[in-house]
């Protein structure tokens, strides 16, 4: 398709994207890899939807190594959310399962920052949990990420 480069066919030829969705093609078992960079308080949030065939979703980290893995078969849709562990440049692989695999992708990629979801955000240590008194959050913990909050009280309570 239009937005699919080829050849975006292994690490070093992985296609720079930025978040959003975008449509691709798998033609004969191939692989078509993603780039994007994320940060330490980031969140990626992949979502994988086929047409036909069956493929695996893959995201790896800045050193390669594989973080997710997510297969979808036919006509579904895979996932994977994971907190990224360190700054740099992440990759994305849609890969087919079979060697003459041959199908439509639509692949939608978010870097989920901490602001976008937790108003008391980054909250991720003690050194920076949230002081709260009687409050509800609403946040929602992404890939693994924690959130701590302080709570004061005295002996009475």
């Amino acid at each position: 398709t239009a937005q699919d480069q080829e050849p975006n066919d292994d690490f070093d030829s992985a296609q720079a994207i930025s978040e959003g969705a975008r449509d691709g093609q798998i033609q004969n078992g191939e692989s078509d890899f993603y780039k994007i960079d994320a940060t330490t308080v980031d969140a990626i949030d992949l979502s994988l939807g086929i047409n036909s065939d069956s493929v695996n979703l893959v995201l790896y980290g800045p050193n390669r190594g594989q973080l997710g893995r997510a297969f979808v078969d036919r006509t579904g849709e895979a996932e994977i959310t994971r907190k990224v562990p360190e700054n740099g440049t992440y990759y994305i692989e849609v890969v087919g399962a079979g060697a003459g695999t041959t199908t439509s992708y639509n692949l939608d990629v978010d870097v989920i920052a901490p602001s976008e979801n937790d108003e008391f955000a980054p909250n991720d240590d003690f050194d920076s949990a949230a002081p709260i008194n009687n409050e509800v959050s609403r946040g929602k913990i992404w890939g693994g990420e924690s959130d701590l909050y302080a709570v004061g009280l005295d002996a009475a309570e």
